[in-house]
């Protein structure tokens, strides 16, 4: 009785449960940037001297993503790397102004102000490489430019040739602004092999 008890097993149940497949999938995150005192620490950028920035100008992410896949006695293994190099700057129409990425300061005519025109886009690019482990060679690469758009949240305010400041009813304050748009623009960038 007990033969045919584990003939049977082996026939009818063992290749049922081989037949089940499990999935394993590993995703390593790092951050780097070059700029001087940032570091990455519990989920976001800090910087120990730098109270307006909330990220450095320029970063990078590497996201490693490896899949293992086992059914019954058979393994396959995939692995992807994602590499986004992230770039910060600004842009206005505004007259006058202009952003002056070396100093990483507004100038209004030619001279660093600490405030910002009345209107403004942060402009973010995200350069993106896609590739397997352990090669160099790319299987995609993108490239996408996010625009956020800022403008002045209240009315009222003046801008102050002389002193470089704004105003609200003749007293020099930091003006707040508010989001009023954002675009994406995305394209695939061809692969030179």
């Amino acid at each position: 009785m007990n033969k045919i008890l584990l003939f049977l097993l082996q026939i009818l149940i063992l290749p049922c449960l081989s037949a089940q497949e499990k999935v394993v999938t590993t995703v390593i995150k790092e951050q780097h940037t070059s700029e001087p005192g940032w570091t990455w620490e519990d989920g976001r950028w800090h910087h120990p001297e730098n109270t307006t920035d909330t990220i450095p100008f320029t970063y990078q992410i590497k996201t490693t993503t490896e899949t293992q896949k086992v059914s019954g006695r058979k393994v396959v293994s995939e692995c992807q790397v994602a590499e986004k190099s992230i770039s910060l700057s600004y842009e206005t129409s505004q007259p006058g102004w202009e952003w002056n990425s070396d100093r990483r300061v507004w100038l209004y005519n030619g001279n660093a102000v600490d405030t910002s025109p009345e209107a403004y886009a942060v402009v973010l690019v995200f350069d993106i490489t896609m590739s397997e482990c352990n090669t160099e060679k790319a299987t995609e690469r993108v490239s996408e430019e996010h625009k956020i758009y800022y403008h002045l949240m209240d009315d009222g305010w003046k801008w102050d040739d002389q002193k470089c400041k704004w105003l609200l009813n003749g007293v020099v304050k930091t003006p707040e602004y508010c989001k009023t748009g954002a675009e994406t623009h995305r394209r695939r960038v061809e692969n030179k092999s």
